[in-house]
């Protein structure tokens, strides 16, 4: 009955990575807020004010659609890290405490179903 090796996995690191540079990142949540008068955005977080601007080189660039598409991605992905990031931790860490050999007992499932009802919560809308 050995457990999965305690030393970091990759994914470990790279969270704690991402963890720390959300962290270091302007607060959320942030906001796309698309120019009437020119072919641009900015991303706007409510305590901090203008985090970036892009604008395309004109309305007729075609581009224009794949900046806004970048945006509202950029944006939405900023408001979710937090949540996103928690929820694999926790998912790494339930996973690591089950002995693989014993995944049909019920303790190993009772984990399991604890781990992905915390991870179903932190990513649930809002919550970030």
């Amino acid at each position: 009955m050995t457990p999965i090796e305690p030393k970091p996995s990759a994914l470990e690191s790279e969270l704690k990575r991402l963890a720390e540079l959300e962290g270091k990142a302007t607060k959320g949540p942030w906001e796309k807020n698309q120019y009437s008068n020119f072919t641009g955005y900015s991303l706007f977080a409510k305590e901090f004010g203008c985090v970036t601007e892009r604008w395309a080189a004109s309305f007729e660039d075609p581009s224009g659609p794949q900046h806004a598409a970048n945006g509202e991605f950029i944006a939405a992905i900023r408001n979710a890290a937090p949540s996103l990031i928690e929820g694999l931790r926790v998912a790494v860490e339930a996973l690591s405490d089950i002995e693989w050999h014993e995944l049909e007992r019920r303790d190993a499932i009772n984990k399991a179903t604890e781990a992905l009802s915390r991870i179903s919560k932190l990513l649930s809308p809002g919550n970030g």
